[in-house]
């Protein structure tokens, strides 16, 4: 649904004769619940007419409100792509007193644009907004309360409406869908564990050896979301956490999404999402061929391996890992590895070069590649040779100290020790003396497997550079987490309620979904970004409005668009937005500056 703030069509003056004179008059026309309505505002004859017009442009207005414009503009632009306002309409049980499609949409355009908590939203970021405008979401209804009951309303809903939004979503030309790839991340929360009536050992399981008939029952443990503890990715073990399953496309966009308690270990959760990738998504998504997990070196474990195995061939699916270069097959294998292997990747100045190999690892003949970075390799050395010069004075200097020997023997164990280096030195100590040797072979193979690394994978088809394609087609969902987690603030920091958890998590992925989109939309008109540019210059442009009373009794409010740059019309011409603004609405004069900055937040 459209508004007359949204879509403005041109604009002009409209001469009109009498007696032999000119008048004018301020014609505009505008799209308003689907049908085209204008308006004409009377400013009087050619002398008074250009007096008003030269006013409006360069004198300030009285009680005059800037508001956020161009971000919800845009952003809603993209979501209506989605039909998602009929999305939400249709899902959610009717009401007489909100649109609840356009709240919706609103609440989920502004958490993109403003990393606020709900009352925030509702406080200040709504009151600054051109939303406020929106005669269909009264200024006064979008309330922190009114947020919480529609997220109520909005949680049974949830795997309908992320179904007809991904129908949606295929409808739209130009996105790749020919790649899937699933990732998990955790979500720290702040405030105290909820009560976990399963035990300590959940959070163990994951370590432990387990095979795919004991999952079913394994997974009821994780249904529910908690916040608490687990193996916390951003390092805060000390924070309680939920965990976030994404599978997004070639494109960054978020197609599906689970949510789990934070200690839910990531076999468990991979089986889950790949059930609910099947019941729902499996129609929908037949033409991606390429369906990959990709994980990192924390699961390597037979039993995991096992049951990911188990998993890939029930549901089609196929897994990339990092595996620890410190397994001896692979150890052996990396060692061997020159820099005069073949080249499988180039950007810029970036060169990998690398081979595969296949060897049995977890129980089963694996494709595995073995790959090195030249430029990171020499950067490493150099600072490991660096580190190990620096160790070697340190230890000298202990040594040359007037201490008994059990003394510089700890001093010298420690050292060691905080250094990672403990099994690249022999250390004796005698009655008076201590001696440290370092030991060559072992500093000599340390340093030989810096800047190389091991991908594993099951998928048979993929030669060295498709295996490398795939792990790094990860570092777009880890950038995503990334931009969730700082600049979406995707942290539930204010609920504790697993329900509200999850819608608050589904909103700001919506959100993400409508800049993943735009972001592809762009792209296609040569215009690149980072999420974080994106974000930023969607923003720029503003929404004046103020009064102008002027002699003879009239007041005229005027709005008008500032700060409308080149990228902002850039953006506005590829989504085929109008980016020029200027209205004028004939007011009473009577109106002060209160209740006129009131009527303008009503419209």
């Amino acid at each position: 649904m459209s508004f007359s703030y949204i879509i403005i069509m041109p604009c002009s003056l409209t001469i009109h004769y009498r007696k032999n004179r000119k008048y004018y008059s301020f014609h505009s026309s505008f799209r308003e619940k689907g049908k085209v309505r204008s308006k004409e505002v009377y400013l009087g004859n050619e002398e008074t007419a250009l007096k008003l017009l030269v006013d409006f442009n360069t004198k300030k207005p009285a009680n005059e409100r800037l508001l956020s414009f161009s971000g919800e503009k845009i952003l809603s632009k993209v979501l209506e792509m989605l039909d998602f306002p009929k999305v939400i309409g249709d899902a959610l049980p009717k009401g007489p007193k909100l649109d609840a499609g356009r709240f919706v949409e609103m609440v989920v355009v502004e958490r993109a644009l403003n990393a606020f908590s709900k009352w925030g939203l509702a406080a200040n970021a709504h009151r600054e907004s051109i939303f406020s405008l929106d005669p269909s979401v009264p200024a006064g209804k979008f309330t922190e309360a009114n947020i919480y009951r529609y997220m109520d309303y909005l949680h049974p809903h949830l795997g309908t409406i992320q179904d007809s939004l991904v129908r949606n979503l295929l409808r739209i030309s130009g996105l790749e869908m020919s790649q899937l790839i699933v990732d998990g991340t955790s979500i720290s929360c702040f405030g105290n564990d909820e009560a976990d009536n399963e035990g300590e050992s959940n959070a163990e399981s994951e370590g432990e050896e387990s095979d795919s008939a004991g999952m079913a029952e394994g997974l009821d443990k994780y249904r529910e979301v908690k916040r608490v503890h687990g193996y916390n990715r951003d390092k805060r073990p000390d924070l309680a956490q939920v965990n976030l399953m994404l599978g997004v496309n070639d494109q960054s966009i978020p197609l599906f999404f689970q949510t789990f308690p934070g200690n839910a270990p990531d076999v468990y959760m991979f089986e889950a999402v790949l059930e609910k990738y099947q019941a729902h998504y499996s129609p929908i998504l037949a033409n991606i061929r390429n369906r990959y997990m990709v994980f990192d070196k924390g699961n390597n474990n037979p039993g995991n391996f096992r049951a990911l195995d188990a998993l890939c061939k029930k549901w089609q699916f196929h897994f990339v890992a990092s595996i620890r270069p410190s397994l001896v097959t692979v150890k052996k294998e990396l060692q061997a590895l020159t820099e005069e292997a073949p080249v499988i990747y180039t950007q810029k100045k970036t060169v990998v070069r690398g081979k595969t190999a296949t060897l049995r690892l977890y129980g089963a003949p694996r494709t595995v590649l073995l790959y090195l970075n030249k430029e990171i390799m020499h950067q490493k050395q150099a600072s490991f040779q660096e580190k190990v010069k620096l160790l070697e004075a340190e230890v000298t200097k202990v040594l040359a100290q007037d201490d008994p020997a059990r003394d510089k023997a700890r001093q010298v164990e420690g050292l060691l020790g905080r250094s990672g280096l403990r099994s690249c030195f022999e250390v004796q100590e005698q009655e008076d003396s201590v001696t440290c040797t370092p030991v060559k072979e072992k500093l000599d193979l340390k340093q030989n497997l810096l800047g190389k690394y091991a991908l594993m994978t099951d998928d048979t088809t993929l030669d060295a550079a498709g295996i490398l394609r795939i792990y790094k087609a990860t570092s777009v969902v880890e950038h995503e987490f990334h931009h969730l987690k700082s600049h979406l603030a995707i942290g539930p920091v204010f609920h504790r309620r697993p329900d509200r958890i999850e819608v608050h998590i589904a909103l700001i992925l919506w959100g993400m979904m409508a800049l993943a989109l735009l972001r592809c939309l762009l792209k296609q008109h040569s215009q690149d970004f980072t999420f974080e540019t994106l974000r930023a210059k969607i923003q720029k442009g503003h929404l004046s409005i103020g009064d102008h009373t002027c002699p003879g009794g009239k007041s005229y409010r005027i709005s008008k668009s500032l700060n409308v740059g080149k990228v902002l019309k850039a953006i506005y011409q590829a989504l085929k937005i109008k980016w020029e603004y200027f209205d004028i609405t004939l007011v009473p004069t009577t109106v002060n500056a209160k209740q006129g900055s009131k009527t303008s937040a009503q419209g």
